[in-house]
């Protein structure tokens, strides 16, 4: 993801960048330092999307007394709905849905944060790529909390693109091509 966006942005040289792959069942941050992973300022969490539709569902089902399941809130937040039905009766899932994004977001932000307090004191995180098939979900969120917590500049420093999940594997495919020039 980060040579993807790099190259397809213009961008020639290495940049102290933030990974952050919001997967279903984990989010993954790495960091990059002068060009070079940073161990010590990447690591994973287990807050992610699956995260956020069981707590929803969780909080729907007392809510309602119906049973909704979690992989059914995968639909719906996947559609960029905003309601479910339930035994025939419709729910509208907007209220937790942004409470819960909001609150996993936090954990996001925490985590980065703490991590970014290992880097040398030079870093400069020009970039954070958001990635992963939760990046459309927290992604102006994230964007968001990144700048007030000034671990951005501007919102604009935090790259969603276009293709999250696959952006990944189109990376690989831009390195794969510049091997073969060489």
């Amino acid at each position: 993801s980060y040579y993807y966006i790099l190259k397809t942005s213009g961008e020639n040289r290495a940049v102290d960048a933030i990974i952050v792959d919001i997967g279903h069942g984990s989010t993954d941050i790495l960091t990059v330092y002068q060009g070079r992973l940073m161990r010590t300022a990447s690591g994973s969490l287990e807050e992610a999307v699956d995260t956020l539709t069981t707590r929803m569902a969780r909080t729907l089902n007392e809510q309602t007394g119906r049973i909704i399941r979690p992989f059914d809130l995968m639909k719906t937040i996947e559609k960029g709905l905003t309601a479910v039905m339930v035994g025939g009766q419709q729910y509208d899932v907007s209220e937790v849905k942004t409470y819960y994004i909001q609150n996993i977001s936090e954990i996001i932000i925490d985590e980065t944060s703490r991590l970014l307090g290992t880097l040398p004191p030079d870093a400069w995180i020009e970039k954070v790529i958001l990635t992963g098939g939760g990046a459309h979900v927290f992604g102006d969120t994230l964007k968001e909390m990144m700048w007030k917590e000034n671990i951005v500049k501007s919102p604009e420093e935090v790259v969603v693109p276009k293709n999250p999940v696959m952006c990944n594997s189109q990376g690989f495919e831009l390195i794969a091509a510049s091997r073969m020039k060489a």
